[in-house]
């Protein structure tokens, strides 16, 4: 098939879409979603109807395509002119030229347990390149101790010979008084009511780590919880994060991804529909049963923030796709 179309001496080449397409490096479904519903460019027609775009279409494309790589929505540069395009490209550039690596913030940390501590701190190599700095040490929990770790206290790791009920509820004070965004308890027996006590609020279990490799496993565990919570927020109970995209809309991007290359969409709908309706039923599993309501508030809390999660897939499959979100 014949892409480029033959012109007259010294008149400007002409390409057929899919040549153009190509020369600015786009899916022709994206180039044709972008001259019908943003009016991009306007090529000229052959007699026959074929679209023709010129060198200078092609360039406007392909400077399009480079700033909503950048993150530009096309809906509001669509219209800019190419000395305009060419700036915004030029200052999104020189945004991202390298400079000084940005300092990520450290993460403090408190062991319950001498032992355990002493242990903790042989590994530098892994506490630095998690950024774990301080590590500081408490006593190791027993039926007497009180457990009093420093305010804003980022990870808080506990180390127990034995869990029952009050051991649990000695963990989860603590947690609450200090505010860490992530709890781990070594432990090596426990009581099921226990261990249920503090699985439903969010704390992680880990059996007496023999490797050191064990150990590190439970360190970027916790650290990897810390930054999610950075992130997406600390989440309380019945404080949820609502919705971001309503039915309509959610429909309207299922559809749109059967005329674009890209399937995901389609699939991240159904992600979202699902966790939303795992948390209304989460919900309504904690008012029916109160022996086991603090479970299931966990559980739609966890739903709540995956969805937000993926909301946030979403958002991105849309800027990558060139999708505007519908007016709900």
């Amino acid at each position: 098939m014949e892409t480029h179309v033959p012109q007259e001496d010294n008149a400007a080449p002409m390409y057929r879409s899919g040549t153009a397409a190509r020369m600015a490096k786009m899916p022709v479904s994206t180039l044709r979603v972008w001259e019908q519903r943003y009016g991009v460019i306007s090529p000229t027609k052959s007699e026959s109807g074929q679209r023709l775009y010129s060198s200078e279409d092609v360039r406007r494309l392909a400077l399009l395509r480079a700033l909503v790589n950048q993150g530009h929505a096309i809906g509001a540069i669509a219209h800019a002119d190419s000395t305009e395009l060419e700036q915004l490209l030029e200052n999104a550039r020189a945004a991202e030229a390298p400079g000084p690596a940005p300092s990520t913030a450290a993460i403090s940390l408190v062991v319950c347990g001498a032992v355990l501590a002493e242990r903790v701190r042989r590994r530098k190599s892994t506490l630095a390149s998690l950024g774990i700095e301080p590590v500081i040490e408490l006593p190791a929990l027993d039926g007497e101790t009180h457990l009093e770790p420093p305010p804003r206290t980022d990870a808080l790791i506990v180390e127990a010979a034995s869990l029952h009920p009050e051991t649990a509820e000695a963990v989860l004070a603590a947690a609450r008084r200090c505010g860490a965004s992530a709890v781990g308890v070594i432990y090596s027996f426990g009581t099921v009511r226990a261990t249920d006590m503090l699985r439903a609020a969010g704390v992680r279990l880990y059996r007496e780590p023999n490797a050191q490799a064990e150990l590190d496993q439970v360190l970027q565990e916790l650290a990897q919880l810390v930054r999610v919570d950075a992130v997406y927020g600390k989440l309380e109970p019945l404080r949820r994060n609502a919705r971001r995209f309503t039915d309509r809309q959610l429909e309207i991007f299922a559809n749109a991804s059967q005329t674009i290359a890209c399937e995901c969409p389609r699939h991240l709908v159904g992600l979202i529909r699902q966790l939303d309706a795992f948390e209304r039923f989460s919900d309504g599993c904690a008012v029916r049963s109160a022996l086991d309501e603090q479970l299931h508030r966990h559980l739609g809390d966890v739903a709540n923030r995956a969805r937000l999660m993926l909301e946030d897939a979403m958002e991105f499959a849309i800027r990558a796709e060139t999708l505007n979100p519908p007016a709900s």
